[in-house]
């Protein structure tokens, strides 16, 4: 796994403040996960009523990379995010959301105080694909929101190889014309992640090293978004 994965995903004290949102309208798509792996030696921001994300951070180790995290699924209201936002360290460059089941498009907007690279995790599920397809139009449809340049990423999470499931997947993630990465298997490493609040480049390369492989290809397509 290449280094950059540690500044991968700004934050709003800097004029050059860049977020990455992980979204979709699903519980149990793979936000957490997303969100987790990607916001190593960053910050965190934990936007899910389920506060997967901020409990994970809760179980992290010291021998580890810090991670600042905020809970702001504890907010009164949408309207406060950017006070949440704003608690995060001088030092914290790039923040990563975990959005909230429930995103909105009204959110989408409150949210968007730039052009926001937006992935949205999808499990080889007809259910998973069903909502996945109504958070992308909204999310495209959306132009308080949405802006071609920053980027939409619809990504195959929890896949088993050479199953009808990830066919399905693979079609209808190709009718989107969206740009594509690898494909995020299902393996227990990432059940242990969130149990000791660690992440993929945490553990031991032998134990992880397919999926830190698999990682490269969305690592690289959030950082040239957040250059």
């Amino acid at each position: 796994m290449t280094t950059h994965l540690h500044h991968c995903v700004t934050s709003p004290q800097h004029r050059s403040t860049k977020r990455v949102m992980a979204a979709n309208s699903h519980g149990g798509c793979g936000r957490s996960t997303l969100a987790t792996n990607l916001s190593v030696n960053t910050a965190l921001l934990d936007d899910d009523t389920e506060g997967a994300s901020s409990h994970w951070l809760k179980h992290r180790s010291d021998e580890v990379p810090f991670i600042a995290g905020i809970d702001a699924y504890q907010r009164q209201n949408t309207a406060m995010t950017g006070n949440w936002l704003l608690r995060f360290p001088q030092y914290i460059q790039r923040i990563l959301v975990d959005t909230s089941t429930e995103l909105q498009s009204a959110e989408l907007e409150q949210m968007n105080t730039d052009a926001v690279p937006t992935i949205v995790p999808t499990p080889p599920s007809p259910i998973d694909i069903d909502y996945t397809s109504r958070l992308i139009d909204t999310i495209l449809l959306n132009d308080a929101f949405f802006q071609p340049e920053q980027g939409l990423l619809a990504l195959a999470n929890r896949v088993k190889n050479s199953t009808r499931s990830l066919d399905k997947l693979d079609m209808f993630l190709n009718s989107l014309k969206l740009p594509k990465t690898s494909n995020i298997r299902d393996t227990q490493n990432y059940v242990h992640c969130l149990e000791f609040g660690s992440s993929i480049v945490d553990f031991p390369s032998a134990r992880t090293k397919r999926d830190q492989l698999e990682w490269n290809q969305l690592v690289d397509w959030t950082d040239q978004r957040c250059a």
